[in-house]
């Protein structure tokens, strides 16, 4: 018997593992406000406003089962981290939304996390994220992977070293 494994497969497979191994670090408890942090939020847009094809629990993260098609952000310290966004399906950073806010987004009012990181420490993650995981694939129906990396990032005490290459 002959097995075949597409690349959705082995991109679900590692997404998996990212999880479990992010399960085996020390991530903190960010959910709670403490001296020195700054709150983070989830945020989503209507892709079909976007005109853009759709898109892994250990910290704050977001799946949308509404059966709407929403695109995820985050928000922190009103700098907004979108990915998968225009032409080039790249990243976004800035203190408006992707499209100069043509697109309604809405901000969760309750913040998912609280952070200490810089958002130039946020932002070189960001900026590195295809380099590191590989290019925007719109296959991903309800799982958003960006917004909940970057989530996993602002939950961690120090920048990654990937993110400062």
């Amino acid at each position: 018997m002959i097995y075949t494994i597409n690349r959705q497969t082995i991109l679900g497979f590692t997404g998996l593992l990212l999880l479990l191994v992010c399960a085996r670090q020390t991530l903190g408890n960010c959910t709670e406000e403490k001296f020195g942090t700054f709150p983070y939020f989830f945020g989503r847009t209507n892709i079909d406003c976007m005109d853009r094809t759709r898109r892994a629990a250990l910290t704050p993260q977001r799946i949308s089962f509404s059966g709407k098609r929403v695109h995820m952000w985050i928000n922190y310290r009103g700098t907004y981290f979108e990915y998968g966004v225009g032409q080039s399906r790249g990243v976004h950073v800035g203190t408006s939304l992707y499209n100069h806010g043509n697109c309604a987004g809405q901000m969760e009012s309750l913040p998912a996390g609280y952070s200490s990181l810089s958002v130039e420490c946020l932002t070189r993650c960001a900026q590195n994220y295809a380099t590191r995981y590989g290019r925007y694939q719109p296959m991903y129906d309800i799982v958003h992977p960006f917004a909940n990396m970057m989530s996993r990032i602002l939950c961690s005490s120090k920048c990654p070293v990937w993110c400062m290459k």
